[in-house]
Formats: C-alpha cells, structure tokens, sequence
C-alpha cells in the first residue's frame, strides 16, 4: 500500500511538472505572434502610474484619481488595481537600465498604424515584458484547473482538463495579451481550488476559516475586475446551499459561514484599493461633528445642493470616499450600456440564449463538436451531484459543476456585452466537464469494447 501511494505521488508531481511546462513552452512561443489589442495600451500606462503610486507609499485618494484625459476608462473611476499592479510593477522592477516609462492612451479613431507612429502602441521590450506576466499567471491557471480536476475528481480528469485549457484558443489569446482577464480568473480559481477543502471540513471553526480564505481570493478578483464579487458571491452561495442540502447543515452556521465570506471578501477589496479610504490628512473629528449637525438641520428642508455638497460638507464628502465601491458598478454599467450601444458585435441581438451559446460554442472549442462531450459531462457529474444529495455524502465533483453553474448564470443573464474575452471564466470552467465527458466516455467504450471481445470469442472456439 505504502509503495503504491508512493507511485501515485510520484505520478502526480511528473504530471505537475509537464503541465507546467507544457503551458509556459505554449504561451511563450505564441506571445510575439499574439495580435495587438487596442486595450493593452491602457493597462500598461495605467499600471506604470498605480504601481509608481504603490512603491513609493502614496495613498492619498486624490492621486488614484487619474483624470478622465490621461487615463480614460482605465481609470479608478471604473477599475480596481491589483491588475494593473501585476503589469505595472514588474515593468518597473525588470527595466532596462535608462528605459523610459510608457504612458499613451490608443487613439481608437486612427489606424493601429497612425497610432504607431505617433507613439500610441508600447514599444517592444515593453509590451513583450508586460505580456511575459500574463504568461506567468496563465501558466498558473493551467496548474490550478489541473488541481481542481484532481482533487475534484482524480489524475486523468485533472490532466485532461489542463492540457484542453492550455490548447484553447481564447486561453493562449489573453494569456498572451497585458490584459487583467488572466489574474482575474487566477483568483477566481484559487477560490474554487480552496472551496474543495471547505467540503472536506465537518467542523465548523475549520468551515469557516475556509469561508474566508475563499472570500479572500474573491476580494482579490474583485480587485482586478469588480464583477469576481458577484460571479464569486454566486458560487460560494450555490456551495453552502450544496452543502446544507446533503449534510443538513443548520442555517445559523450557513449564514456565519456566508458572513465570514462576505466580510473578508470586503477587508480584502477596501485594504488594496487606496480609492476606496478616506483622507487621513484631512479628517478632522470637530469639524465632522459639526456638518453632521448642519446636515440634519438642512435635510428636512432640502436646501441641500448637491452640485456644491462637497465644498460645502467637506469632511462627510472625505468619508463618503468608502462608496466609491458600489458606485463603481453604476459608472461600469453605464460604460457598458455605451458600448452596448457603440459596437454592433458587442450586441446580443433579438434572441439572447441563441446568441450566448453560438458565442460560447466558438469559444469553447479546441476541436469540432466538443460541446457534445461538454454536454456529456454536464449529465454525468449531474447525476453524480444529485445521488450525493439523495445519499446526503458529499462530492467534490460537485465544485466543477457549481462553478460553472456560477459564471454560466452570470453571464447569460447580467453580462451587458457580448465579446469573447468575457467568456474566459466559463470556458476555463467548462474544461474539467470536458474531461469528464472524455475520461469516461472513454471507460464506457472500453468497456463495450472488452465485453463485445468476451462474446466474440466463445463463437470462435
């Protein structure tokens, strides 16, 4: 037995190692053949000016605040930072000695190559050092599914999802552009790597430091992209209600377990966003004290203006920076309301469904009608997911199936936009289903194949 575990270990570590490099070896020789996209220009300038800001210690929020002019929507008005950290401060650590920081806005109204001249595009060694991040992180995106379809399920299916992922166009795409989808779904799959463990737990102390490591990982999406709260919010809730169905877990305990998620996915968000704090320069307690009372002594009277409601409550204006937050996805909404409006390919059309899958399907696709094994593994870890409810014994087979529940929901039904690289998460997810349906599908045939064997060979004789 000792010597069995032993070559599993040993099995498990080589297939390790070769995902590894199977990934980084892929995204390497395709990260100078990778087109340019208009997008990376704002990433890099904007990570050059918040990673500059984080090394030297500035977090006053009047310098995040990047005007409109020099940042357009890359800006802290509609983007969290630890992205932009992720490109920036390794441009800043790795650079050429005497190398000049970038920092351009893409003039969308002009031709990639007008934009070149006027030296709108990073130069080379720039964007290539940008895009080696990406790399990075991607290849850590091929380890973690491998991971999670391991841990889920087991060797095969965990191998087979990884090498499906680094093979996937879209994948090799965003994992070669300087864009924040990869650290994005980075941190969205560290959440979902941790929820198989929060399975594992029957005590509730040790539920709920998981509860909170997972909450951590989904502030830190939420910190590359605001939408990792909702598309994190919605898997971890769909994993207690799993959880609650089969071991009958009390509702008091669910409920500190989703408190304890919410609140560290929220200290996370708040302590790496310097936007997010109010001025410590400027608080000053008296003078706090004293517009709250002429607040409440104007409100029933409505003589408040809110054109001139912050020089005129200064102090509660300071404080009122902590909104910055969910103000960011009214200001994200209306910035996809207008290119919903803007770009023709970004529109969903009469039919929504029809065009979600017709989308999803190109995306998807390593090879021709992959969505047929998609589809297989959806039936079998379903059916899997619903004995374990009817036997009340978990499965850890049911987290490929509820994250992809997760992002399939979110982005049929609230995404604004319809463009490829939103559909990164679900694709990403949708690889460990595949490799169900390829793994034992391809038992089933074995099986049909020896048994077909068996009776074919007593007419022989």
């Amino acid at each position: 037995m000792k010597n069995l575990n032993n070559s599993k270990l040993i099995v498990s570590i080589i297939s390790f190692i070769s995902i590894a490099l199977l990934a980084s070896l892929t995204l390497l020789k395709n990260i100078e053949k990778t087109e340019f996209f208009v997008d990376e220009t704002g990433w890099i300038s904007t990570g050059y000016f918040y990673s500059n800001l984080l090394l030297k210690g500035d977090f006053e929020w009047q310098k995040w605040n990047c005007e409109l002019h020099q940042c357009g929507t890359f800006n802290s008005l509609y983007n969290p930072h630890v992205g932009q950290w992720l490109i920036g401060i390794p441009l800043k650590v790795f650079a050429a000695k005497g190398e000049q920081e970038f920092f351009r806005l893409y003039d969308l109204e002009k031709s990639l190559e007008e934009n070149k001249k006027e030296g709108k595009v990073p130069p080379d060694p720039i964007l290539l050092r940008a895009r080696s991040v990406s790399v990075i992180i991607g290849t850590l995106c091929c380890l973690l599914i491998f991971a999670i379809g391991y841990y889920s399920n087991n060797l095969w299916i965990g191998s087979i999802s990884a090498i499906l992922l680094i093979f996937n166009k879209l994948f090799i795409t965003l994992s070669t552009q300087a864009m924040t989808d990869i650290p994005y779904n980075f941190f969205l799959l560290c959440a979902c790597l941790a929820s198989i463990f929060l399975l594992r737990q029957s005590q509730l102390r040790y539920i709920l430091l998981n509860s909170l490591l997972c909450g951590g990982f989904i502030g830190l999406s939420s910190s590359v992209k605001i939408t990792g709260v909702l598309v994190g919010g919605l898997y971890f809730f769909l994993l207690l209600l799993y959880k609650k169905f089969v071991t009958n877990m009390k509702v008091n305990d669910a409920v500190k377990c989703l408190t304890a998620f919410s609140l560290s996915a929220l200290f996370t968000i708040y302590i790496v966003n310097p936007y997010y704090w109010p001025s410590l320069k400027e608080i000053s307690i008296k003078e706090t004290i004293q517009e709250v009372a002429t607040y409440y002594k104007k409100s029933p009277e409505r003589k408040i203006q809110k054109e001139n409601i912050s020089d005129e409550y200064p102090q509660l204006s300071n404080f009122s920076h902590v909104l910055e937050f969910p103000r960011m996805f009214l200001r994200v909404k209306r910035v996809g309301d207008a290119q919903y409006i803007k770009h023709k390919s970004a529109q969903w059309g009469e039919n929504r469904l029809r065009t979600f899958h017709e989308t999803f399907r190109r995306v998807i696709n390593n090879f021709p009608k992959e969505i047929y094994l998609l589809v297989l593994g959806v039936i079998l870890l379903g059916r899997k997911l619903i004995n374990s409810i009817y036997r009340k014994k978990l499965s850890e087979s049911a987290i490929p199936v509820l994250y992809f529940g997760a992002n399939y929901v979110f982005i049929l039904l609230f995404m604004r936009v319809n463009w490829d690289r939103y559909y990164l998460p679900t694709v990403i997810a949708s690889k460990i289903i595949i490799a169900v349906g390829i793994y034992e599908g391809s038992r089933l045939i074995l099986v049909l194949l020896r048994r077909s064997a068996k009776l074919i060979s007593p007419q022989r004789q």
